[in-house]
């Protein structure tokens, strides 16, 4: 699933939230992460009325967040205590922040794992249970991240926990640069 949202600078028109679910995500090419960085920038140029990408959005006056279940860590996040336990558990890819402008934060919680493996039931007791970071969100840096928190609810849902973020609006003088 990937969220998407997009509010106008004048806020007084419109609000954009897109929820889209693409079974290419889970398809063993959305490993490679080029696939990827093209798939969701269709994403973002098929639903920004615009026809930009997140940084022309941005450039544009817009607030920015698109946030979900993005089938790869981000490069600046720290997975290491949720390390691959076997080389024939699928392993997650790796977004590069560096391929998005220097106007964009990635904000993703390593406190608690936001998804777990579907090789086996899931058994919490189980030191060696696979689990991942993958979910999470990419902000704009004129909204101000306030709260991010992996909700550790035990999976008891989905092979997901939820990730909770609270924001605010900054001023729109970014385009002011």
């Amino acid at each position: 699933m990937l969220l998407l949202l997009i509010v106008p600078e004048n806020r007084a028109s419109w609000y954009y939230i897109i929820n889209e679910t693409s079974t290419r995500l889970f398809s063993k090419a959305s490993r490679n992460r080029n696939h990827f960085l093209r798939l969701h920038h269709k994403i973002f140029k098929k639903y920004d009325q615009t026809g930009g990408y997140p940084n022309e959005t941005y450039d544009k006056g817009n607030y920015v967040i698109a946030g979900g279940d993005f089938n790869q860590t981000f490069s600046g996040t720290d997975t290491s205590m949720y390390p691959l336990q076997s080389s024939d558990l699928w392993a997650c890819g790796l977004l590069d922040e560096s391929s998005f402008s220097d106007s964009f934060t990635f904000q993703m919680d390593n406190s608690a794992p936001t998804c777990r493996s579907l090789d086996r039931p899931f058994d919490s007791d189980d030191s060696t249970f696979q689990f991942y970071l993958i979910d999470g969100f990419i902000v704009s840096d004129n909204i101000e991240v306030e709260t991010l928190r992996t909700l550790d609810k035990g999976f008891v849902n989905s092979d997901h926990n939820p990730v909770y973020m609270t924001f605010s609006l900054k001023d729109a003088k970014h385009n002011e640069r």
